[in-house]
């Protein structure tokens, strides 16, 4: 079975940490950036460490999922007169001269 990236927008979560607000958010200093940053990358290492090897995969795959989805946006807006269909052809396109 051929891979078929979906075009519908994806839903993402972004984990705030501790007590962060989005208006504290605004208030960190570049040093409170870069902790927060690292604390969050640990957080990421630690769950990636717990999972199974099937899960990892899947995650790799809903991953690829995403990217392409945010790719679809960009070539959406740079070529709007072009079809769902058109849209997954360049893309296509894009992932064959990456790879």
């Amino acid at each position: 079975m051929r891979y078929q990236p979906t075009l519908a927008p994806q839903k993402i979560q972004l984990p705030v940490s501790g007590s962060l607000s989005m208006m504290s958010l605004m208030e960190l200093t570049e040093e409170q950036i870069r902790q927060e940053a690292a604390d969050c990358y640990a957080r990421k290492i630690r769950q990636a460490e717990q999972m199974s090897n099937r899960e990892l995969f899947f995650a790799g795959a809903e991953l690829f999922d995403y990217a392409c989805g945010i790719s679809l946006a960009g070539l959406k807006h740079d070529y709007p007169e072009l079809s769902d269909t058109e849209l997954l052809e360049k893309l296509r396109g894009v992932i064959h001269d990456a790879a």
